[in-house]
């Protein structure tokens, strides 16, 4: 899972980006230990390797019995590393977890949907 923290700056009219962290899963009651995790290839290693891959949205389904599909499978577009470069933070984790936000982000831009 990666984590964001964004603080409001001063005169609380924009939030800058304070941290990025990725925070691993590991399943506690597996029977063998995981192994040594892959050291961190940087960002624009990663994605350069994927530029151009082609994918497939397989569709969506709902899983009552019997099995109905809700959409069908379609082509998306080739995966393009811009996505991620083209924002002020690019950065890769453990796993090839890669993301790429915004330094700064408007005071509005996220809201607080926990209950009060």
């Amino acid at each position: 899972m990666l984590v964001t923290v964004y603080t409001p700056n001063e005169k609380q009219t924009e939030l800058q980006l304070s941290a990025v962290n990725a925070v691993a899963f590991r399943d506690q009651r597996a029977k063998s230990p995981e192994g040594e995790r892959q050291r961190v290839a940087p960002a624009a290693k990663l994605l350069a390797s994927m530029e151009g891959g082609a994918g497939r949205r397989v569709g969506e389904y709902d899983l009552r019995d019997p099995p109905t599909a809700l959409s069908p499978p379609e082509k998306i577009s080739p995966f393009s590393p811009s996505v991620f470069t083209q924002n002020e933070v690019c950065v890769s984790f453990q796993d090839n977890l890669v993301i790429g936000i915004p330094r700064k982000l408007s005071t509005g831009a996220l809201q607080n949907h926990s209950k009060k």
